[in-house]
């Protein structure tokens, strides 16, 4: 309306009316806006911290190891899963996808240090020698082989820290608890 021109123009910047607009704008990209700006905000600034401390636990450089998020996957398989009707998906999982995804690989340090990858030979010497590729990803699966939540799994050099889009951000802390398990 006219007479309304220019009142209450702070409302459309708000979080809850703006981002569902940049989402629902066109754009050719795998990832919505809500997605990029948490992988952008919480992902990127703080993964070199948490490889840097996986690589010194391996006795390796930083730049040795790769941390695959493996975002557009798995983007793209909890978005189908949140369209299932009656499905337990959570609500804010793409504004959680960089910070949940950081979490999973906080986990896998954590659980390496925890269970002395980088104080026993040959603890480390089995790591090294079953995940050669030095690659850690993290994906969605649509069914776990170990566990209920999450999993740590070792496929042709590959450790994959994995949950169900059931479970995805559900006890995270856990996803490589068994990890000796796999060596």
């Amino acid at each position: 309306m006219e007479e309304n021109l220019g009142v209450n123009i702070d409302y459309c910047l708000q979080e809850g009316t703006l981002l569902p607009a940049l989402n629902a704008g066109p754009d050719d990209r795998p990832l919505s806006f809500t997605a990029r700006l948490g992988i952008h905000n919480d992902y990127t600034p703080a993964i070199a911290a948490t490889q840097h401390e996986i690589a010194e636990l391996l006795g390796k450089k930083d730049d040795e190891i790769k941390l695959n998020p493996n975002f557009e996957e798995t983007f793209g398989k909890l978005k189908a899963a949140s369209q299932v009707k009656g499905n337990s998906i959570r609500d804010d999982w793409q504004s959680n996808l960089g910070s949940f995804t950081l979490k999973y690989f906080e986990a896998l340090a954590y659980q390496m240090k925890y269970q002395k990858v980088g104080e026993d030979e040959l603890i480390q010497e089995g790591f090294l020698e079953v995940v050669d590729k030095l690659e850690m990803t993290f994906r969605v699966v649509d069914k776990l082989e170990y566990d209920s939540y999450c999993e740590v799994v070792v496929k042709e050099g590959v450790l994959y820290l994995q949950s169900t889009a059931a479970s995805w951000g559900t006890n995270v802390d856990y996803v490589a608890s068994k990890l000796i398990d796999q060596l």
